[in-house]
């Protein structure tokens, strides 16, 4: 057993945590696809956290043409940026983690990508969902949020297929130190795939007690292959400029709705506020005191929802909820209050996943006083 750590009870009394193997593989396997997020996303990439979409469980992988299943990955799952992520889960005590698995797994990902047409990975979603008496519309949808449409999102699983843009991750409760050169060595070596661990080791107090805790640890990652492998390096290929999206608006309100997207990206510059984005977004992103990265306003052509298409602001809720200016309730509602007194109380609209403002349903005037409220807003993110 490795050291242990310490949970602090009201008092400031210190109880000793000591680390506690799992009783099965089983267990840990029924974890991850019930709570994804032991996987760590804010650690597999700091600035634009990985979500989890849970695709099956015992995932059948061919070993031929139109074959059934030779091999059976044990979690796949599907991040934000549809980007594959197979899972194989092994307990430290299991020998064949420090060489079994590695070509176990390059035989999973090798034959995936050409036996598994993003169809089949639509198909084993679906399946899932029906089998818990889930909607997967529904699902895709609570996942998806506002982002883009689920044809669009299956479309980038099968680019991110076709092009070999798949995430590798080996789970246990100890990566051992063998294991983990070989994960670097490849991620390394590795053009588009990303090879990770993630240990999440389980920690128990006191005989009699009912202390207990799980602590994940993402290991096997290079500054060298984060950088390639960084979002605007693969992640996002199809990121508007502003002069594309400038036209996407111009197109559906004319020059002035074109004049208020330039307004707005005038605005963000003054702000020193750094861009990332989709094929239909230009999203601005603040940092807090500790230099963390916010993303606080979108600026979006949307066509799924609004017909005809429209220019959009869109306030990140995902992201300001985060940052401690906005993570209470009451801080909350309080921007919210200042935005829909901004735009005269009934243009703000907060039903969706993300609150917006529809470009042709806003003055000049208006934008400017949304703008002074984002202005208050950015400097609370920034001194917090």
């Amino acid at each position: 057993m490795s050291g242990g750590m310490f949970l602090m009870r009201d008092g400031g009394e210190l109880v000793e945590m000591r680390e506690s193997p799992y009783d099965s593989e089983d267990q840990l396997q029924k974890w991850l696809a019930s709570h994804p997020n032991l996987l760590a996303g804010d650690q597999v990439d700091p600035e634009f956290p990985r979500r989890w979409l849970l695709v099956r469980r015992e995932a059948g992988v061919p070993g031929e043409e139109d074959g059934g299943s030779r091999w059976s990955l044990d979690h796949l799952f599907l991040d934000q940026d549809a980007i594959p992520t197979l899972i194989e889960v092994k307990r430290r005590a299991d020998t064949r983690i420090r060489r079994e698995v590695v070509g176990q797994m390059l035989d999973y990902a090798a034959n995936a990508m050409v036996y598994w047409p993003v169809q089949t990975i639509r198909a084993m979603f679906e399946a899932r969902c029906i089998k818990e008496s889930i909607d997967p519309a529904v699902c895709l949808a609570s996942f998806l949020g506002e982002s883009e449409d689920a044809s669009q999102f299956w479309t980038k699983a099968d680019t991110n297929l076709q092009a070999g843009r798949v995430r590798l991750v080996f789970v246990a409760d100890e990566i051992p130190r063998e294991l983990q050169r070989v994960i670097e060595f490849l991620n390394n070596q590795m053009q588009h795939a990303e090879v990770l661990g993630v240990e999440v080791r389980r920690f128990e107090g006191p005989p009699g007690t009912e202390f207990r805790t799980i602590v994940p640890r993402v290991v096997g990652q290079t500054a060298e292959a984060e950088r390639r492998k960084r979002p605007g390096v693969v992640r996002n290929p199809e990121t508007v400029s502003a002069d594309d999206l400038l036209k996407l608006l111009e197109n559906a309100g004319g020059p002035a709705q074109r004049a208020l997207g330039e307004r707005v990206l005038q605005w963000a510059d003054h702000r020193r506020l750094e861009r990332g984005g989709t094929a239909v977004q230009i999203m601005f992103r603040a940092r807090d005191a500790a230099g963390e990265i916010c993303r606080v306003l979108g600026l979006r052509y949307e066509q799924k929802d609004l017909k005809p298409a429209q220019g959009i602001l869109t306030l990140r809720k995902d992201m300001l909820q985060r940052t401690q200016a906005f993570g209470s309730e009451d801080r909350w509602k309080d921007l919210l209050k200042r935005l829909g007194d901004a735009t005269g109380g009934h243009v703000l609209r907060t039903d969706g996943w993300f609150p917006y403002i529809r470009l042709d349903q806003i003055t000049p005037e208006q934008l400017e006083a949304v703008l002074m409220v984002m202005d208050w807003a950015i400097e609370e993110v920034r001194s917090h």
